[in-house]
């Protein structure tokens, strides 16, 4: 049987140790990344499903939220694992009924509901910060909202991208100040999160 070259029989013994790399490297769990499309599809079936006692923000802060003394949201799903939040919207608890979602629908809920600390987190510098011209619902209808001509955050927000969100609170614009001196970029980045539950508009921007 004729000898094979050393530099063959190297590669013919790296051949199995390349393939379980492979194998490993397509097994290996991936970190959970919850894309923008995923995001706006967790908030949708929020907003369906939530928003009457949660409220769009997740704060528990409406008229039957109050009534039921509802948890707050950006405080309590930080603390609860995927698994106990899953239990509780399939089986309900505290006067809330189950919900029967797909798993797909589950997963962009639970991704949705992930960012809940961000949005909380966005609320406290919203209110500390951006209150007093775009006003609590985010119309700015307020004496300086008006004076200034403040954007209509809830006309504003459905047409731009996240990325453009920010580029507005950091580089102002018009009578609004720049904010990436005075906020950091985590900060900017959770009141995008929070500005993004805002109701909507009745008529959607054209």
């Amino acid at each position: 049987m004729p000898r094979l070259p050393s530099r063959l029989w190297l590669m013919a013994a790296a051949l199995p140790v390349g393939v379980a790399l492979v194998v490993m490297a397509l097994a290996a769990p991936r970190p959970a990344r919850h894309a923008e499309a995923d995001w706006e599809a967790g908030r949708a079936l929020f907003i369906r499903n939530c928003v009457t006692c949660h409220g769009p923000d997740g704060r528990g802060d409406t008229v039957e939220g109050k009534r039921l003394a509802i948890v707050d949201l950006t405080a309590r799903v930080p603390k609860r694992s995927d698994d106990d939040l899953r239990n509780t919207i399939q089986n309900g608890a505290m006067g809330m009924r189950g919900y029967d979602f797909t798993e797909s629908e589950m997963t962009r809920l639970l991704g949705f509901l992930r960012t809940m600390g961000d949005i909380g987190a966005g609320y406290a510098v919203f209110a500390q910060n951006c209150l007093t011209c775009h006003g609590p619902d985010g119309k700015a209808q307020t004496t300086k909202g008006l004076a200034n001509k403040a954007a209509d955050l809830t006309m504003a927000i459905p047409r731009r991208t996240d990325a453009q969100l920010r580029t507005v609170i950091e580089s102002g614009k018009e009578l609004m100040p720049a904010w990436k001196a005075l906020l950091s970029e985590k900060q900017r980045a959770q009141v995008v999160r929070y500005i993004k539950t805002l109701p909507p508009p009745r008529t959607p921007p054209q």
